[in-house]
């Protein structure tokens, strides 16, 4: 079980295997996110998770 960087977007990435299960919603959001002004670059770790909002805002 490697685990890899896989480039979904221009400047979205997600760290994690192949067989790790990352919900869908989780996904939508990180890219979500990587539209807000000022983002350069999203990761997303193994851990990642659907969330009411974004961390750090208010």
């Amino acid at each position: 079980m490697d685990t890899c960087i896989r480039h979904l977007s221009n400047g979205v990435s997600l760290i994690a295997s192949d067989t790790t299960w990352i919900e869908d919603k989780a996904l939508q959001q990180l890219q979500t996110t990587a539209q807000l002004p000022g983002m350069r670059q999203v990761v997303g770790m193994p851990d990642l998770h659907p969330g009411r909002g974004y961390c750090g805002f208010r």
